[in-house]
């Protein structure tokens, strides 16, 4: 960012600010956050993102993140506050990156967005005068990241003026493999409607529609280009839009069936082709 408030690549700020949590919607959280913000600049934009993800699942709301961040106009300011360490020595982190500013908890927040950046930095805030003048140690996504957030997205402060440059910190992402007709990667997520999201990317598999993927305990996958290819409960195999591999069901929860959680290790075996 520049000293008039816009983004390294000379984009005007946004005035869009984002908030991802695991807070739910059910008590005051969220909407206290949204005050500090306003309090900022109340012509600021703000785009609640989910509230939903799982108590303290620090990877799902990486993995939410990536999924959503490159989507906005450059100059957006992002707040994520999924923070299990709330109120210990944990780091306070702004960072950017590919025109988008992120402001979080330095506890691996930032690992899928930071890997698909290429020159993204990070700052960690050491500037308590931009806090809240009364800091509790239970809601920092109050008293700490919202007027972080809030002050940047009004252009009124600079990411590099936040204090020094670190090095987040990045959890190492699931891996996949190849052995011949054997694929094996992990389950690295399961949307709404049940689409057993893999870590395998979807061109991985050399292999035309129609054919056929078993899985370890022996399920049959035919694999398809979309879902509309299915018959209404089949079982199917597919590259989603993250660009991973996915188990599906037309009209139906693939994880309802396969029993298949984040974490699972997951099998691919290309099976025999269908005889004609």
């Amino acid at each position: 960012m520049s000293l008039s408030g816009e983004p390294e690549d000379g984009s005007k700020m946004s005035q869009i600010c984002t908030l991802l949590t695991d807070f739910g919607e059910k008590d005051s959280y969220v909407a206290a956050m949204k005050g500090v913000l306003l309090s900022k600049d109340p012509s600021l934009s703000l785009v609640d993102l989910s509230h939903d993800i799982s108590p303290q699942d620090i990877f799902q709301g990486s993995y939410f993140w990536w999924g959503a961040i490159p989507y906005y106009p450059k100059g957006t300011v992002h707040l994520g506050v999924i923070d299990p360490g709330v109120g210990t020595q944990r780091k306070v982190c702004v960072a950017t990156g590919g025109g988008q500013i992120l402001v979080c908890p330095d506890n691996g927040l930032l690992t899928h967005w930071w890997r698909e950046t290429p020159g993204a930095r990070a700052y960690q805030v050491d500037r308590v005068e931009l806090w809240s003048e009364k800091v509790t140690s239970t809601f920092h996504g109050r008293d700490i990241f919202a007027p972080m957030a809030g002050l940047l997205a009004a252009g009124h402060l600079e990411p590099e003026d936040c204090g020094p440059e670190i090095q987040p910190i990045l959890f190492e992402l699931p891996e996949w493999s190849n052995q011949g007709r054997i694929w094996t990667g992990t389950l690295v997520n399961v949307d709404h409607f049940g689409n057993c999201i893999t870590s395998i990317p979807g061109n991985a598999l050399d292999m035309g529609p129609g054919n056929r993927i078993r899985l370890k305990d022996g399920t049959l996958l035919r694999r398809v280009s979309t879902y509309g290819e299915a018959e209404k409960g089949e079982l199917v195999i597919l590259e989603g839009s993250s660009g991973q591999l996915e188990c599906a069901v037309n009209q139906g929860s693939a994880q309802s069936i396969l029993g298949l959680n984040p974490g699972d290790e997951i099998t691919l075996t290309l099976d025999d082709p269908p005889p004609r």
